[in-house]
C-alpha cells in the first residue's frame, strides 16, 4: 500500500473573530472550517493537541472528527473566558496517529477587558483614585508658582 501524506488547510474563522472582546466567564462557541488536505482519512487514531497559550476548559487533547480525504469539516470547542483581563490565545495543532504534528495552526485569540466598574472614569485604569476638576486646576496653579 502506497504512504499517504497528512495535511490539515485552516480556511477560515466561522465564530469569534480574532480580537473579539468577551466578558468573564462568558461561554465561547468557537467554530473554525479546515480541509483534510491529505491524501490520508483521518480515523479515530487521529488527535487536535494545546499547542500554545491556555485550553480554558477544553481538554488539551482531543479526537480529531474522522475525515476523508478531501473533506471539508468543522472543528468546535466550547471555551470559557477567564476572570483576569488580558489577551488570551488557545493554539490547536492536528497529530498522526505516531504523534507527528501536520498541517496548519489554528487558534481563538480574543480580549477580557478590564470590569468597568472598577475602572475610573477619568483614567481608564483600575487602583486609581478619581481626580476632580478642581484638584487638576490647583495642580496647574501650583505648578505655575513654582515656575
Amino acid at each position: 500500500t502506497p504512504v499517504c501524506t497528512d495535511n490539515l488547510l485552516f480556511l477560515e474563522d466561522l465564530t469569534i473573530p480574532d480580537g473579539t472582546v468577551v466578558e468573564p466567564g462568558q461561554r465561547l462557541d468557537k467554530r473554525w472550517l479546515v480541509q483534510n488536505a491529505s491524501t490520508c482519512n483521518w480515523d479515530a487514531r487521529y488527535q487536535l493537541r494545546l499547542e500554545a497559550g491556555s485550553n480554558m476548559g477544553v481538554p488539551a487533547v482531543q479526537a480529531l472528527f474522522p475525515a476523508r480525504s478531501g473533506l471539508e469539516l468543522t472543528i468546535r470547542m466550547n471555551f470559557v473566558a477567564p476572570d483576569e483581563p488580558g489577551i488570551y490565545r488557545s493554539a490547536w495543532q492536528a497529530y498522526d496517529p505516531d504523534g507527528t504534528s501536520f498541517g496548519d495552526r489554528f487558534f481563538i485569540r480574543f480580549a477580557r477587558q478590564r470590569d468597568p466598574a472598577r475602572l475610573n472614569p477619568v483614567s481608564g485604569f483600575s487602583n486609581v483614585p478619581p481626580v476632580s476638576n478642581r484638584q487638576i486646576c490647583c495642580q496647574l496653579r501650583r505648578l505655575a508658582l513654582v515656575e
